[in-house]
Order: C-alpha cells, then structure tokens, then sequence
C-alpha cells in the first residue's frame, strides 16, 4: 500500500506463509514494528494463539513460528495493546471479548487469566430496537479509548467508549454509536482502524472486498 489505508494504492506483492499448525485460522494482529505476527486459532482442538517472528519486518514469507498461549476461550478475533501487555480476544461461541495479561510484552507463551473486572465484556447487544448477536471482527482507537465492532446480524459498525482506556469493562454504547454497511457486504467478517482514526477497513465474506469508510470527525462512528 504505496499510501497508508488507501485502497486504492493496493497491489499484491506476491509474498505468503501456510499456516500448517493453525486449525480454523481466526485473526491476525501485528505488533507495531512489523517483527511479530499473531494468529488466534478458533479450532476446539488446535485452539489457542500462535506467535511467529518475522525475520524481516513486516515480511510473512520470513514468518517463523515461535510458540503458543492458550487463552481461557477459543480466539476468533484478537488484538493487543499498544504497549504488548493485554491480549484481547473475541469468543464467538458466547460473544464475549476476553482480555488477558502479557507478563512479558508481546511474549504470547506469557499469556495468564485476568482475574480483575476488565477481564471480559458481551459485545452482543440490543438497544433502541437494534439487536446485534452476532459480534465479528474488532479494533480500539489507538489510546484505547475506543472499541469498534463489525456485526453480522445486521451489517453494522458498532462503536462503544472507554471511560478508562483498555479496560474493556468500563466500555458503553450510546443509542447512534453504529454505521449500517449491508449495502457493501451482508456478512462483514473482520474490521481496523487507522492510527489517526479517520478510515475504517471492513473485509467481507458476502463481496470479497475489503471496504474504505471514512470518518469526517476522528474517531467518530457517527
């Protein structure tokens, strides 16, 4: 991508890595410098996260695999905090997010239970004659201040704010927070956030395309 989160400067550089270990192959995360990549496995048998270390940054052919951490649920979708101490991780078979603690910074093998009350939030909702049970891929502001969600059960983006950022208890949705987008795909699967928070990507399984929103005010779903 010659222009950061701009689809239209996209062109396939014919790099790729055959995740052989992975199950049902769920979500990828990065860390920030591109040396680390992340892939939740949401297979009841294989389930956990994997780490493999890229030798040259942000080049997957290079991918390595490192070693795994097993969470407290199966892991459709994850992110990690910015500073690679939380791992949170969607579980589609109760529509819950998880957070869970790196002891050592985005270490995976380090992963431990978060006992505290940010330890999960049920992104399944209904408010004012919306019902969303159907949570797919998701992504926070960089401050952490904000969640955003990709639903399927009626193609929207779902945005709640954190009273205290990365802690996915303190979370709340207001009665406008969410952006219908069934006219691009009617079953959108995975969902990122730029850095400066003015464009939304939304990858879909009905099109096959990954989708461009922008957001005239950062930040803001509305």
């Amino acid at each position: 991508v010659s222009t950061g989160f701009d689809l239209t400067n996209v062109t396939y550089d014919n790099k790729s890595y055959y995740f052989t270990l992975t199950g049902f192959m769920g979500g990828i995360e990065f860390k920030p410098d591109g040396t680390k990549l992340y892939v939740s496995d949401g297979s009841s048998t294989t389930n956990g996260i994997r780490q493999y270390n890229l030798s040259t940054a942000w080049d997957i052919s290079t991918a390595v695999n490192y070693g795994t951490g097993h969470p407290q649920s199966i892991a459709n979708h994850i992110r990690i905090s910015d500073d690679g101490t939380q791992v949170y991780y969607l579980s589609q078979s109760n529509d819950y997010l998880y957070s869970d603690i790196l002891s050592t910074p985005w270490d995976i093998t380090t992963i431990s239970y978060n006992a505290g009350t940010s330890k999960a939030k049920l992104l399944s909702i209904s408010i004012s004659g919306l019902t969303e049970n159907s949570p797919q891929g998701f992504d926070f502001a960089d401050n952490g201040s904000k969640l955003y969600m990709v639903g399927q059960s009626n193609q929207y983006i779902y945005e709640w704010s954190l009273s205290t950022p990365w802690d996915i208890s303190t979370a709340s949705i207001g009665s406008s927070d969410w952006h219908n987008i069934s006219s691009q795909d009617s079953l959108p699967e995975e969902l990122v956030v730029s850095a400066d928070g003015t464009k939304i990507l939304v990858s879909g399984n009905g099109n096959d395309k990954v989708f461009e929103y922008v957001m005239s005010t950062a930040f803001d779903i509305t």
